[in-house]
């Protein structure tokens, strides 16, 4: 039976292809708007240029439809996953009644398609209703993103009202053309793309976030539907709420209880209060309980009564933050505050580091990296107060702030980088890592001093250091291509630590992380070879020449640029 963390984990390669493009568009207009701070108003070939735009915009259209047409075979998947082994988990109970296989229950899987159907059509309405909200109705600025008078305006027309604004601006020559770029950039950013399927309700949400949370809904209802099915072939009587850590206080008291369908009754001496009782709070979006069919008076409660009060009064201790005393469900809530505002905080420092050619994009870049230290700091601090688990990856793409053995260097025209699930196309590992090979990359990334409590695995992230929240992201692509060829494909598990953590991490620690991408691969690999611990000649060797192919691949001789990397000292 898949765990609750193992379920609301599935959709995340889904929500990291949105998140993705979003990124890729404020990257690109990013760059745009910083090239309108040196506009001479009579130049009317630079102009022209900042307005070509339509094969770009339409690459990350047509790569936003690509995205959707391949979460919607991921929502399948998923869907499918979960029933079955859902089913598959509670078939042994009734072998006796002869209980179809999975494959063979056609009742079932007519439930779970339905429901898919439903998921992926409210997906897809969510997708084909992108916009961001920026400009009212008649193309006017609205510096105070979030009023009820902003208008949806797709990616090619938030282009065209950008850059019309932009131009405007130096054409007029306004004074300080630089804060009016500081305006477009943060508005942009606070928006991204968002769902406006429910904005004449005065509400909308990020694309990405409103499609994570519309396939984790789906999941839980085929998943309760599924339940209801298996409850009456198994002529169950009741059902058992799954307890969970600190829940919505007006969930609390229905955590782990086992309740009787129909009317309330005891039964062998066992109290079991109507499920009617708690059946709407069940419904309400975004509840993280799950329903299971029992046999009252036979079926074991999962916790015992001493159990569940022990596990009930630990959610009501308070803890101390900021002079406040506060629940630990009330310290979830402020980690979920502060995760939406960092990644609006990333998608700032997106979006101005992409215009820093511009001193408006410079300011931004430098101050609201000031922000995200002070609130990651802040977060790391209420998570250990309250002991809670922390969800870093949700606040920042760390395939792009992040440093990454497989991160494309370079500049020019904008390259769409998505998410995926191991796709490398053959180049790195696409391999799901087994048990003992964790064990072993954990323990080669604690010899450079990298706590393992700061380590995450995922078939679903490329391997990276996101230096954010000092943590490395571990992937499949840890482990070498089957049939390398190139130095990038041969690089052991080994030698891709090595580049992290002696080439990234270790750089960024000291701030000598190089602030040009392709410069920053190459230092890795070169400082990787030098400094990686327990290395052979032969992956070392092999890491020097992933340096020199990175540089001659963007044009650059090893032996032009070495004086500017830090290469010389660990």
């Amino acid at each position: 039976m898949y765990s609750k963390d193992q379920i609301e984990a599935m959709p995340e390669r889904v929500y990291k292809r949105i998140s993705d493009i979003s990124r890729d568009y404020l990257e690109y207009i990013g760059g745009r708007i910083a090239e309108t701070e040196e506009l001479i108003p009579t130049d009317a070939i630079a102009v022209q240029r900042i307005y070509e735009t339509g094969a770009d915009i339409n690459a990350i259209e047509a790569e936003l439809e690509r995205a959707s047409q391949l979460n919607a075979e991921d929502i399948h998947t998923m869907f499918e996953a979960v029933a079955k082994e859902g089913y598959d988990w509670v078939k042994p109970f009734f072998k006796a009644k002869g209980a179809l296989s999975y494959k063979d229950n056609e009742r079932i899987q007519s439930i779970v398609r339905a429901q898919e159907r439903l998921t992926v059509g409210t997906y897809e309405n969510l997708s084909q209703c992108a916009a961001f909200l920026v400009y009212d109705e008649r193309g006017n600025f609205i510096t105070r993103f979030g009023t009820l008078k902003a208008n949806p305006t797709d990616l090619h027309e938030t282009y065209k009202l950008t850059m019309d604004k932009m131009v405007q601006s130096a054409q007029l020559g306004i004074i300080d053309h630089n804060k009016a770029i500081r305006e477009v950039l943060t508005a942009l950013a606070d928006s991204g793309i968002r769902d406006t399927v429910s904005y004449a309700s005065g509400y909308s949400r990020r694309l990405d976030t409103a499609v994570r949370q519309n396939v984790l809904w789906g999941m839980k209802q085929c998943n309760q539907e599924v339940s209801d099915m298996l409850g009456e072939e198994l002529d169950a009587d009741g059902y058992e709420i799954d307890y969970h850590p600190h829940p919505r206080p007006s969930h609390e008291d229905m955590g782990g209880r086992q309740y009787a369908k129909g009317r309330a009754r005891t039964v062998k001496g066992v109290y079991y209060p109507s499920f009617s009782e708690v059946e709407q709070l069940l419904e309400e979006y975004g509840c993280r309980h799950f329903k299971y069919p029992i046999w009252l008076g036979m079926s074991e409660p999962i916790h015992t009564p001493a159990e569940l009060a022990r596990l009930k009064a630990k959610d009501k201790e308070t803890i101390t933050f900021e002079g406040e005393q506060i629940t630990r469900y009330e310290a979830s809530q402020k980690q979920r505050k502060l995760e939406t505002a960092m990644r609006h905080c990333d998608d700032r420092i997106t979006i101005a580091k992409a215009a820093l050619k511009s001193d408006a994009g410079r300011e931004m870049y430098e101050r609201e990296k000031e922000r995200m230290r002070f609130m990651v700091s802040k977060y790391r601090e209420l998570s250990s107060a309250a002991g809670l688990p922390t969800k870093m990856e949700r606040t920042v793409s760390y395939i792009k702030s992040g440093k990454s053995l497989t991160t494309a260097g370079g500049g020019g025209k904008i390259e769409i980088r998505q998410l995926k699930m191991a796709e490398t196309g053959g180049h790195r590992g696409e391999r799901p890592l087994t048990k003992k090979e964790k064990t072993e990359v954990i323990k080669c990334a604690v010899q450079y001093g990298m706590p393992k409590e700061m380590i995450t695995f995922s078939d679903g992230v490329y391997t990276a250091y996101g230096e954010y929240f000092d943590r490395l992201y571990i992937g499949t692509d840890v482990m070498p291509g089957e049939n390398p060829i190139s130095a990038n494909e041969k690089i052991s598990m080994r030698g891709a630590i090595a580049h992290e953590l002696a080439g990234h991490r270790d750089a960024h620690l000291k701030g000598r992380t190089q602030e040009n991408a392709v410069y920053e691969e190459i230092q890795a690999s070169i400082r990787g070879a030098r400094f990686g611990i327990g290395l052979t000649n032969e992956e070392r060797y092999i890491l020097l020449r992933d340096a020199a192919e990175r540089a001659h691949k963007n044009g650059l001789r090893l032996r032009d640029i070495k004086g500017r990397l830090y290469i010389n000292e660990r």
